[in-house]
């Protein structure tokens, strides 16, 4: 009867998770032909280098503490002291990516692409963290929402940056900038996380303990990265960046099943902790069960 429950919650919040996720997921999948019929396969192949690369360098500059952030929230930490330490650690890791747009553009000349990357990079780690603290006040339609907005904003502004105004890597990029912008914008408005920031509510004992819990994260994400993007820049290396956004778009496919296991995972987490029971076996049993089964079928 109890696990009854718990399945249930697990599978609401899967659904909510996987209507953001599927959003800002699944429907950039469908946007492949576009990309492919717009971009050059050399123009496609820079773009989702760039891409992959600032998703790995998220965990590494922000230490992974959107992670440390959820699971501090859920253990009824104090959320303005927890919110505030997290975007005191984003704001030191902007201050080291606008000292590496500087050193960049002194030694290669300055560039709109640097500043699109930087601007990338500081919007989605944003992003990251707004969400893992909405998710963890259980603003869960706030958090699919975001996610479809997001989709929504950057499906039309590829098709005006990459059809209309044809701007190639240029245009793909700001597209990617301006979701994420919206994205941060739609949480800021309607999350209620402005008030929970305050530079006096930075605790370093607290933050700490957070990220004695993210960093360990850290090489895990490290792993996926090896995964998923160190063979496009062997192929880049040896065959040029031409050939590797030909692989690129054949890696979607497979990538679906990566995108229901993340909706998952997210769900299952969440579902976990919000539980904690104290013997919760049977439930992992069954879960594990609808958790293989479900990647069987698909």
């Amino acid at each position: 009867m109890e696990n009854g429950k718990s399945m249930k919650k697990l599978g609401k919040n899967v659904f909510i998770i996987a209507l953001g996720n599927f959003g800002s997921k699944f429907l950039v999948f469908l946007l492949v032909p576009f990309y492919t019929f717009y971009l050059t396969p050399k123009e496609y192949g820079l773009s989702d280098l760039i891409v992959m690369s600032v998703m790995v360098l998220l965990p590494i500059l922000t230490l992974s503490i959107g992670d440390g952030l959820f699971r501090f929230n859920l253990d009824n930490q104090d959320r303005n002291k927890t919110f505030s330490s997290a975007i005191g650690v984003w704001l030191v890791a902007m201050l080291l990516v606008l000292v590496g747009v500087l050193i960049v553009s002194f030694i290669v000349g300055f560039y709109i692409l640097t500043i699109l990357v930087a601007l990338l990079i500081a919007f989605q780690s944003l992003y990251i963290i707004l969400q893992q603290q909405i998710r963890s006040m259980n603003y869960l339609k706030l958090y699919a929402s975001s996610g479809i907005i997001l989709t929504i904003v950057l499906v039309l502004s590829n098709i005006v940056c990459l059809k209309y105004l044809g701007l190639g890597v240029n245009g793909f990029l700001f597209s990617q900038v301006l979701a994420f912008f919206v994205g941060n914008l739609l949480i800021l408005a309607f999350g209620r996380v402005i008030s929970l920031f305050s530079f006096r509510d930075m605790s370093k004992s607290l933050l700490k303990k957070m990220l004695n819990y993210s960093m360990p994260l850290i090489p895990n994400s490290l792993l996926w990265w090896v995964l998923q993007v160190a063979d496009r820049y062997i192929i880049t290396f040896f065959l040029g960046v031409g050939t590797a956004g030909l692989y690129t778009v054949a890696t979607k496919i497979p990538n679906i099943l990566y995108i229901i296991h993340g909706v998952f995972f997210q769900a299952w987490s969440l579902t976990v902790l919000e539980e904690k029971k104290e013997n919760q076996s049977s439930f992992f049993a069954q879960v594990f069960s609808a958790y293989s089964l479900l990647f069987f079928v698909s």
